[in-house]
């Protein structure tokens, strides 16, 4: 749902908070990069403001993201903060960067990739 603002006989649709953390999140998930040495992950990289480590926390636009490493291979899951009032969907991110999402529960491999 979007917030509207009328005046001058205009409309004018602004995302929510809610809408604008969920896709700064989406945003950031998509552009991570995969950080090794030798022949293992040991972060993930969004950009020179975001490195996320195995196993700990990083709160960013109302959504938590951590990374886990298994072997080669590594997820980045991400929760609202709050759920319902940061964000609604969580997502996760494998390696070969499908995002997949749920409404109110974990994400599973067999949940739907993001479009």
């Amino acid at each position: 749902m979007l917030a509207s603002f009328v005046g001058c006989n205009t409309v004018v649709d602004y995302p929510t908070e809610l809408q604008r953390n969920e896709q700064a999140t989406l945003q950031t998930l998509a552009q991570l990069m995969p950080q090794s040495t030798g022949c293992c992950v040991t972060s993930v990289k969004a950009d020179e403001n975001l490195i996320l480590l195995p196993d700990r926390p990083v709160n960013t636009s109302g959504y938590v993201l951590t990374l886990h490493i298994e072997g080669g291979s590594f997820r980045v899951d991400a929760i609202p903060a709050r759920e319902g009032t940061t964000g609604r969907w969580s997502y996760f991110r494998t390696e070969d960067g499908t995002v997949r999402h749920s409404d109110g529960r974990p994400v599973f491999v067999k949940d739907a990739p993001v479009r």
